[in-house]
């Protein structure tokens, strides 16, 4: 026989509904044991047969007998059909994890949890009152529920066997939220570059919200994201300008939590009129970072907006301004002077060569009028003194020169007049080169220590046809820094 239980492990029975024989007519008497079954024991038969409470798997035993006192003993099993045990006096505590101030829950899931079997039980419904949930009605609350503070539902059970539903509340709560110190929290930094950038740390500001060394963190660029624990920036992290930064606190065992940090990058003030500085050798100069800062400090422990009487070298200046502090390098350099390193003489026109110094250079022949082309023309033959300058100013460069009486004609017919061009008196120069070509750009003579620079008309003993030829002559003067060079034309006359 089968019964529902009643909770309590134990259900009510009601023997006489056994079918036990099909004989008629019989009486029947219910026994405990068989032994009393066996001996119709006085006093120990079943005295209310149709409400008998047992437990499951309890064995009874029915006395058959007919009218002429011939009996049979049956055995009776009694089963209880299985209870729908429900967890007594549930709590849930769930978080909310995007911290939308809603509690997500799936109660199929919470079904697993408080139902001892859910395989067997399969009417489950939950209901938001008790009345809906014992009228079972269908004002069910849905798989996918919800809730925003403490919130009592209720849970409905049928049995497939006809049993009486079981109903039970189920208490659902609020998950405690990771505690913070603040969730809110704004610092100003610096930019170090003037490019309005800074790579900020984040981890060092956790202790602004937390002390708990069991909390960890994710930094989010969104609220949103950072509730739905997406999009995490990794950090260090590039910030600009204003940018608020979400932070997600999680812990085993608490609900995550939410907070934020603000960072201005604020760019410094750095001056504009403070730059390098070349300076003339052996003088010195003013260094002026100009007006509009709350402070300044220079690298030589100056505090005023300018130092002067500053030589040549590498100097810095603490521009504070607004709170932020800049540092400016500046540096001083002695300018080097110009060199004249050719001054090239052809005919009455004087070209002259310079490097050094900071170009472009000016150029003068009487240090009065000068002029900006290297090219000097109808300069007299004698002595003169080229003086160049360049942008800096700082000191005239002056090199000497003579416009010589060129050679422009030989007769070499040893009459012992004009008979060979000869430079031989500048033998004592250094670096000089004496070269004579032919108009065809073809070398006829090149003077050396063993020709002493003469030239007598003759290649190889025989003289040159009478013709116009081309020469040029330089050497190297004031400790070999100037290239002087003359060029001109010869007249060969053979007879």
């Amino acid at each position: 026989m089968n019964a529902c239980d009643n909770g309590l492990g134990q259900g009510i029975f009601n023997l006489t509904t056994a079918n036990v024989t099909s004989n008629s007519p019989v009486t029947i008497t219910y026994y405990t044991s068989l032994l009393n079954a066996q001996n119709e024991t006085p006093g120990t038969e079943i005295g209310t047969p149709t409400a008998y409470p047992a437990a499951n798997g309890t064995i009874v035993y029915a006395v058959v007998k007919n009218p002429v006192g011939c009996k049979s003993i049956v055995q009776i099993t009694l089963n209880l059909y299985p209870f729908a045990t429900v967890i007594s006096n549930y709590t849930g505590t769930f978080c909310d994890d995007n911290l939308d101030g809603i509690v997500n829950v799936t109660l199929s899931d919470i079904t697993l949890i408080v139902l001892s079997n859910p395989t067997y039980f399969t009417g489950v419904r939950y209901y938001g009152n008790i009345t809906d949930a014992n009228a079972g009605n269908t004002n069910t609350l849905p798989n996918n529920w919800t809730y925003t503070a403490t919130t009592t539902i209720y849970i409905r059970v049928d049995s497939p066997d006809g049993c009486p539903p079981v109903i039970k509340p189920l208490i659902f709560n609020v998950g405690g939220k990771i505690p913070l110190i603040k969730t809110t929290f704004a610092v100003t930094m610096c930019d170090d570059d003037l490019d309005g950038t800074k790579i900020i740390n984040l981890l060092p500001y956790i202790s602004q919200y937390t002390a708990d060394p069991l909390v960890t963190v994710t930094f989010h660029p969104t609220l949103a994201d950072a509730q739905n624990n997406v999009a995490q920036v990794a950090n260090p992290i590039n910030l600009t300008g204003t940018q608020t930064i979400y932070i997600r606190f999680e812990k085993p065992g608490a609900c995550p939590n939410i907070a934020s940090i603000t960072i201005t990058i604020k760019i410094p003030k750095h001056s504009t009129i403070l730059h390098d500085k070349i300076i003339c050798p052996k003088t010195l100069t003013t260094l002026d970072a100009g007006p509009g800062f709350d402070s300044y400090l220079w690298s030589t422990g100056a505090t005023t907006p300018a130092i002067t009487n500053v030589p040549a070298g590498s100097y810095w200046v603490d521009l504070t301004f607004d709170g932020c502090t800049y540092r400016q390098n500046v540096n001083v350099t002695e300018s080097t002077l110009p060199v004249i390193t050719m001054i090239e003489i052809n005919g009455t026109t004087v070209t002259i060569g310079a490097s050094g110094g900071t170009p472009p250079y000016e150029y003068s022949l009487d240090g009065v009028s000068w002029q900006s082309s290297n090219v000097f023309t109808n300069v007299p033959r004698g002595n003169h003194i080229i003086h160049i300058r360049d942008t800096n100013n700082c000191e005239e460069i002056t090199r000497t020169f003579v416009i010589i009486n060129l050679i422009n004609t030989i007769t070499p017919n040893a009459d012992g007049y004009n008979d060979a061009i000869d430079y031989s008196a500048l033998m004592d120069n250094d670096n000089i080169v004496f070269r004579i070509f032919d108009r065809y750009g073809a070398e006829v003579f090149r003077g050396t220590p063993s020709n002493r620079l003469i030239w007598d008309g003759r290649i190889t003993g025989r003289p040159v046809n009478t013709a116009t030829y081309w020469y040029f002559i330089s050497w190297t003067e004031f400790g070999g820094s100037t290239t002087v060079k003359y060029s001109s034309w010869l007249l060969v006359k053979n007879y």
